[in-house]
């Protein structure tokens, strides 16, 4: 009996921890990844990264690393300088390492191809940036991608330490942190600020693909950042063949002048009370930025919701409070009706194509392939009420067709040149193809409202000066037999359009609202239109997330330093500077 209980004990083990290693799909793992972070006076940093990978399953020669190093910025390519100075192990023992250049990424190969390494691994790269901090008028920053989110398996432990140049006003130092996949807007746990060093951490694990980004942030004057002439050179090292945009640009520039400005004559804002007559909140915000994106879709689920076609339950949170997005359930209240539009109408029998009553995490890799036709509907109907001339995606799909066209032209007609002329072919290439992205660039702008498309666009930013200053004044002149409910609700999906929904719940305040019947927030929450709003807020993010994603493709992870954003307004697991990824061999 004894010896069929061992067996029984390790036939259990077997199949959990054998489970395991089958869910992660991979033979090795990281046990842990810090990243310690010194910024220097001039504005350069040391990092040292040390990453503890477990080999125990089966052998590997080492890892690779991958930090990318060029970006995009302003329409322009940014390189950041990035000097490797050590590899070694734990004890401080050289390893051997070869770096390449790989696209914008610097790799590293990290072991040696006649050896394999079993058990606890340690590596320890250590390497310097130059442009990695980025400068604005109030505060200096530090936006980094601490441990990327191209890593194919889990991270069990992530931390990050930051030490500030000696200078700083320690007092002026704030800081956060994104946690998750490529795009998470999700906040880490509170870091510690202590004098110059700020620490972070990750509560629990990192999945396969998630990763810390951190962002710190500490009044300008304590490093200096490089002056013009310096900044100019990178730039013309970045992009040296930078002239012949200057030639195109005033050209595409005067198009846009005659045939992308919106008709009619400018006039003021007028503060508005309500949304523009026959626009729904889909419309409203597609209306405002000429593209149907996952805010606008979400806007139209509340306001749904709000109409009573459907229930949203968002009462499943994790133990920290944080709504657990693929849990957030969608119930089918009413069928569609004539009161619908088409988009709008499209949108409910996509979401409950399978049942009345659907999870997220069922829309979720799926949903994404009813989008295009969802903005084409839209599109349509804006065209249809005298909003447009011609469909948004319609003229940008043009633009860009004229780009490839106009890529393929300048390329041949280059090549001509070259063996006509016998002139070195690489820069008349790349000078002839660097005219064609200006196209797709433009394209953005091309669309053209209508005249009564722009007194719309006129109008809705009236409806967002009333939404981000009414008074109460305002709002009890508005209310009527049936209290502030109604027009609160009325204008809740197109504060949600707008990016506007805290504010629109703070303004209610003090005010008698009941909690809406539509939406189910977390049990024993207490009840004020602004917590409440703002739990709205995160969760329809959350589900705008969901509803978009695509099944990954293979690749490493990403990065969006290049948008040269701060990471405290807008900022996302991933962004910033460094990350990447990397894997074993």
């Amino acid at each position: 009996m004894k010896r069929i209980g061992v067996l029984l004990v390790f036939g259990c083990a077997v199949l959990v921890f054998g489970a395991r290693a089958a869910a992660q799909g991979l033979d090795w793992d990281i046990d842990s990844f810090a990243v310690e972070i010194d910024v220097r006076d001039d504005a350069s940093m040391l990092v040292r990264e040390t990453i503890v990978a477990d080999f125990s399953r089966e052998g590997h020669r080492g890892i690779f690393r991958e930090i990318p190093t060029r970006y995009r910025r302003s329409g322009s390519s940014f390189d950041m300088r990035l000097r490797v100075l050590a590899v070694e192990d734990g004890e401080g023992v050289a390893r051997r390492w070869v770096s390449t250049r790989e696209g914008g990424d610097l790799r590293l190969r990290i072991g040696r191809a006649d050896r394999t390494l079993t058990g606890r691994q340690v590596y320890v790269i250590v390497y310097e940036v130059e442009r990695g901090l980025l400068g604005f008028e109030t505060h200096d920053e530090l936006y980094w991608n601490a441990t990327g989110t191209g890593w194919p398996v889990p991270i069990e432990r992530a931390t990050c330490r930051v030490t500030l140049p000696e200078g700083v006003d320690v007092d002026s130092v704030r800081a956060q942190s994104y946690v998750g996949s490529f795009g998470s807007s999700l906040a880490g746990p509170e870091p510690s600020v202590d004098g110059r060093t700020v620490r972070f951490g990750v509560d629990g694990s990192l999945r396969s693909r998630e990763g810390l980004t951190v962002v710190v942030g500490w009044a300008p004057g304590a490093v200096a950042h490089a002056d013009l002439g310096r900044r100019l050179g990178w730039f013309v090292a970045d992009n040296w063949v930078v002239a012949v945009p200057f030639v195109t640009a005033p050209l595409l520039f005067l198009l846009w002048w005659k045939r992308g400005r919106d008709q009619g004559t400018p006039g003021s804002v007028v503060v508005q009370y309500a949304a523009p007559e026959g626009l729904s909140p889909l419309q409203l915000g597609t209306l405002i930025d000429q593209r149907v994106d996952t805010r606008d879709v979400t806007a139209a689920l509340v306001g749904l919701a709000v109409r009573g076609y459907l229930r949203i339950d968002a009462s499943a949170t994790s133990a920290d409070g944080r709504v657990k997005a693929k849990q957030v359930k969608l119930t089918k209240l009413r069928e569609p009706d004539e009161a619908m539009t088409d988009a709008e109408r499209m949108l409910l029998n996509k979401v409950f194509a399978e049942s009345r009553e659907v999870k997220l995490s069922g829309l979720q890799h799926k949903f994404y392939a009813y989008l295009p036709k969802l903005a084409d509907k839209t599109y349509d109907a804006l065209v249809e009420a005298g909003y447009y001339a011609s469909s948004p995606a319609g003229v940008r799909g043009g633009w860009l067709a004229a780009g490839v066209f106009w890529a393929i032209v300048c390329v041949v007609g280059a090549i001509v040149a070259v063996r006509v002329e016998g002139l070195p072919p690489v820069p008349w290439i790349i000078a002839a193809v660097l005219t064609a992205p200006q196209l797709p660039i433009v394209a953005r702008f091309m669309p053209r409202r209508t005249a009564k498309g722009r007194r719309a666009v006129e109008a809705v930013k009236g409806l967002e000066e009333y939404i981000v200053r009414a008074e109460r004044g305002e709002l009890e002149a508005r209310a009527g037999k049936e209290g502030f409910q109604p027009h609160f609700e009325s204008l809740l999906p197109y504060a949600l359009a707008l990016g506007l929904v805290e504010e629109w719940g703070e303004k209610f305040e003090g005010l008698f609202v009941p909690e809406p019947e539509w939406y189910v927030g977390p049990s024993g929450a207490a009840w004020t239109t602004a917590l409440w709003a703002a739990h709205l807020g995160r969760t329809t993010d959350s589900m705008g997330s969901t509803m978009v994603s695509t099944p990954r493709s293979s690749g490493g992870g990403g990065s969006s330093f290049g948008s040269g954003g701060s990471g405290f307004s807008g900022g996302f697991s991933g962004g910033g500077g460094g990350g990447g990824g990397g894997g074993a061999w």
